[in-house]
């Protein structure tokens, strides 16, 4: 699971049938009065009701939609590349886009590796170990054994896979990067 700023990305590798499946779920909302929900319902905006029952939040690529043809600010639950402190649904949507992006685990317990970012610079630290341990709670509440791996060391990983039986890891230099919409990672 590839937890970003800007998406949230799953992929699963089915070994019987020798392919995989990927989901990205845009990561963003937008929190309309439950007032709204009529016209949400005539329009065929899928939506979740809020944990206090006062909004209706529509998540992902009909949030981004709906904020830029209705002119509605679009919010997202992660800044910086972590966990938005000044977002009152951030939790619960992150909640809500990781139920979309992962479903539930084929078999109890399966492994869901996860991004987390590095250490950040000039920042408390205790956010980035904030940040791990809610995923990996949230992971847990699905059904799944959460792993975190760093941002950038996976893009080493992902590099150095085998292609042909010929092995690339002895061609790496050892140093990955990754470019996201909210940090970078080294």
């Amino acid at each position: 699971v590839d937890i970003g700023t800007a998406n949230i990305a799953s992929a699963r590798w089915d070994i019987q049938h020798g392919d995989n499946s990927v989901l990205n779920v845009r990561d963003c909302f937008i929190a309309l009065p439950a007032e709204e929900e009529s016209n949400l319902n005539m329009s065929g905006v899928p939506y979740y009701r809020s944990d206090d029952g006062e909004h209706l939040l529509v998540i992902g690529a009909e949030a981004f939609e709906m904020a830029a043809t209705h002119g509605i600010q679009l919010r997202r639950p992660l800044a910086n590349g972590f966990i938005s402190e000044q977002e009152d649904f951030g939790q619960e949507v992150v909640r809500l886009i990781l139920k979309l992006a992962l479903g539930g685990p084929a078999t109890k317990g399966e492994l869901a590796v996860y991004s987390i970012p590095g250490a950040p610079y000039k920042m408390d630290p205790t956010q980035a170990l904030f940040h791990t341990r809610f995923f990996a709670d949230r992971l847990r509440e699905l059904g799944y054994t959460p792993q975190p791996i760093n941002e950038a060391m996976a893009v080493v990983y992902r590099e150095s896979h085998q292609t042909d039986g010929v092995s690339k890891a002895t061609a790496l230099s050892g140093l990955g990067i990754s470019f996201g919409a909210g940090m970078i990672n080294v």
